[in-house]
């Protein structure tokens, strides 16, 4: 089990359910809950290392089949290396990808809020850089994809 699965597991086993005054805890078992955040698991460790702003990542067809149609990958991913180069990541790479959060809004859509993490383009600046975004997934013939805005 890959780190990230258990800090998914740990993200779902923090999302759950107060019953009743005792304040016990009922942990979310949900067999489509656990298919949808193996899925992001999935996506968002491709993004991990990875430069955005080559060729080569955007014609890797691991990205492409988190999407149910070609303008919506172009779309995502004109977006994303949009913000890692105005935040000036280096070599549009996140080092990491953090799941902070995913909501149900109905069976059909969620959304997962994200922390992309990177080095400062220039060196001397040492911190890290953060980017937040919420994406916006749909499961569309029983399969969750990524279902971006127009630009």
């Amino acid at each position: 089990m890959s780190l990230r699965l258990c800090g998914l597991l740990g993200l779902l086993a923090s999302a759950c359910l107060w019953a009743g005054a005792k304040g016990s805890i009922e942990v979310v078992r949900d067999p489509d809950v656990l298919e949808f955040a193996q899925r992001i698991e999935l996506f968002y460790d491709e993004l991990e290392g990875r430069s955005i702003n080559v060729f080569h990542t955007f014609q890797d067809p691991v990205f492409r089949d988190f999407f149910l149609h070609e303008e919506g990958f172009v779309d995502y991913y004109a977006s994303l290396a949009s913000q890692l180069r105005a935040a000036h990541f280096r070599h549009g790479r996140p080092v990491r990808v953090e799941v902070r959060e995913f909501q149900f809004e109905n069976p059909e859509r969620a959304t997962v809020d994200v922390t992309l993490v990177g080095e400062h383009l220039r060196g001397l600046l040492f911190w890290d850089i953060r980017v937040q975004r919420t994406d916006t997934w749909r499961r569309r013939r029983s399969v969750w994809v990524l279902s971006p805005e127009r630009l």
